[in-house]
């Protein structure tokens, strides 16, 4: 598509979204005056990183991560506030990452986003309109020209979010949200790459739009200082540039539809014992089904696989925080699991050799982290944290599935 195309895409785009915004906001824009009795409540968060990682056993050289944000909150009056917020980030430390069915392996990584919401209050109950971009740029090598990635994206989004409110501990609410991916790099770089599936053999195929459908409410729990948190997630994943792969190994006029149904529990706690010491203990279980109407025809082997990304997948991540003493040092151990199991996708041995095993593959990680303050809102932060992958799928040419990757680093962080 040409860039002239692209840009009246983008242009039509941005007049639904403030079109959107508009109607549902339901209140007058403010004069002069009214901008200049808003209440301002500036909000800044960094931190940098500097240390070692290891990925398969290795020591690299020396890397690190930078993360910066900055909110600009406007409160109007007690019924409208206003949100700005940009975000900038950069990973020096290599991550597997997936974003076209598989392991994707990138040596770094940096982003910037930016996002603007509308808090409209009516009583109990709160609208959350909101308008947001974000450009991703991914390097799988360090000689790889910024911008050049095959899997750079942009990712510009909309939402709508209600809430209610019923007590300052209980609460409910649902919203909508739809956001585009766009890898403006796959398509020239992606035909060089012969290794590739049939699926894989269109242009822009990584292209989609996502609509989402959220729900959340806040749950009593059994135990002291609590709060439990219920989440449900359904989404639609529409590919306008992908069609269904046939057995025959041919491409349909039907294009690739995906859903992903997400139900999270979210439960945390904080008991003090004491004036200066702090615990708190938290968790996520969350289990997700994948299902797509893509197939995939491996012309190498000659096979066939129906719903080939259809998959389901369980994660659980415990975190503990604990605080000692008057200096206000924080202690932090969290350790996660995931198991996802492909319902149709097959091992493979490393030579490529179908077999008759589904793959499954589990990541486990820890993190364990300290910041120890030291003038005012600066930290000192230490931070070592290991991630290993494993599964019966053997076969790596494309995607990474058996890995191990560690990092041990040391910074600071700011914030006020």
């Amino acid at each position: 598509m040409k860039s002239s195309q692209l840009s009246v895409e983008r242009l039509e785009f941005c007049k639904k979204v403030l079109f959107f915004i508009f109607l549902t906001s339901n209140f007058q824009l403010p004069t002069s005056n009214f901008l200049n009795a808003a209440k301002a409540y500036p909000i800044f968060d960094s931190k940098l990183m500097l240390g070692q990682y290891f990925f398969e056993g290795k020591p690299s050289s020396w890397g690190g991560n930078i993360d910066a944000s900055y909110a600009h909150a406007l409160r109007f009056s007690e019924e409208l506030s206003f949100v700005p917020l940009a975000l900038m980030r950069y990973q020096g430390t290599k991550s597997v990452t997936d974003l076209a069915g598989g392991g994707q392996l990138f040596q770094d990584s940096a982003s910037a986003a930016v996002q603007m919401k509308t808090i409209i209050k009516r009583g109990k109950l709160k609208f959350k309109p909101s308008l947001g971009y974000r450009k991703e740029m991914l390097r799988e090598s360090k000689d790889e020209a910024w911008g050049d990635g095959l899997f750079d994206f942009a990712k510009p989004s909309a939402g709508m979010e209600f809430e209610y409110v019923y007590s300052p501990e209980r609460y409910g609410g649902f919203s909508f949200d739809f956001y585009q991916l766009k890898f403006p790099n796959y398509q020239s770089l992606e035909s060089q790459r012969s290794e590739l599936k049939r699926e894989n053999a269109q242009a822009r195929i990584l292209d989609s739009n996502n609509y989402v459908l959220g729900a959340n409410w806040s749950l009593p729990l059994p135990v002291r200082s609590s709060v439990g948190i219920l989440k449900v997630d359904l989404a639609r994943r529409d590919y306008p540039y992908q069609n269904i792969v046939l057995s025959s190994g041919e491409l349909s006029n039907e294009e690739r539809k995906d859903g992903i149904l997400t139900v999270s529990l979210v439960g945390r706690a904080v008991y003090r014992m004491g004036r200066t010491t702090r615990v708190g203990l938290g968790a996520v279980a969350q289990r997700q089904r994948y299902a797509s109407n893509q197939n995939h025809y491996d012309s190498r082997g000659a096979k066939f696989t129906a719903d080939y990304y259809d998959y389901k997948e369980e994660t659980f991540k415990p975190k503990a925080e604990f605080a000692f003493g008057r200096a206000g040092a924080v202690y932090g151990l969290t350790l996660s699991y995931t198991r996802r199991q492909y319902l149709n996708r097959k091992v493979q041995d490393a030579g490529g050799r179908y077999l008759t095993d589904n793959i499954f593959i589990h990541q486990r990680g820890l993190i364990l982290d300290v910041a120890f303050p030291l003038a005012g809102e600066l930290k000192l932060l230490l931070s070592s944290s290991i991630a290993d992958s494993s599964s019966n799928m053997a076969y790596e040419k494309i995607f990474r599935y058996n890995y191990t990757l560690s990092n041990h680093l040391l910074g600071f962080s700011y914030g006020f």
